[in-house]
């Protein structure tokens, strides 16, 4: 993209600004005054006759303008890419964990496996395939234990809900009876 400037000029002077050879890419007329779109060049040579023309720049298009607007706007850029950040991050970070179950034998079991896979209070979220992961294992290590296993994030939290292994005891004494 190609750097123009746009100039405010008096329609007197644009005569003089081509006798000392400064080339106009185009020229708007309106009433008295006139807008001249120059390139970087010739725009340094028109400011060297300043002093002497009432020359006023209006706007800059191309690559300077953005420069320009990033030097005059960078505390709130910067900021605001800040800000981003800093929502991105919290969004991201667990702030409790909640284990869903009656007994505390496994909520102490479950809550160690867990401290040691990484769900813990003020840690990274954990993606899909690590929580599938971590389920597996622990239904692997505790089948004795755990039958079934789930682990939902809801927010910032993560809830752990778990239903305990019930074994039932078969009675092998045969009772006989009469018909």
């Amino acid at each position: 993209m190609k750097t123009t400037y746009i100039l405010k000029i008096n329609k007197k002077y644009v005569n003089r600004l081509l006798k000392y050879h400064i080339h106009i890419i185009k020229i708007k007329y309106q009433d008295d005054i006139c807008f001249l779109y120059v390139d970087k060049d010739n725009y340094e040579k028109i400011i060297k006759y300043q002093d002497i023309y009432n020359i006023n720049l209006v706007k800059v298009n191309g690559l300077l303008k953005y420069q320009h607007l990033f030097k005059n706007n960078y505390i709130f850029i910067i900021s605001f890419i800040i800000g981003l950040l800093y929502l991105y991050l919290l969004s991201n970070i667990i702030f409790d964990v909640k284990i869903m179950t009656n007994k505390h034998e496994l909520i102490k079991i479950i809550n160690n496996e867990l401290e040691e896979s990484g769900i813990t209070k003020y840690h990274l979220v954990k993606s899909y395939k690590e929580k599938e992961k971590i389920k597996k294992e622990l239904l692997n290590n505790y089948q004795d234990k755990i039958e079934w296993i789930e682990i939902d994030r809801v927010g910032s939290v993560y809830y752990v809900r778990v239903l305990e292994r019930i074994i039932n005891e078969s009675n092998n004494t045969i009772n006989y009876q009469n018909i």
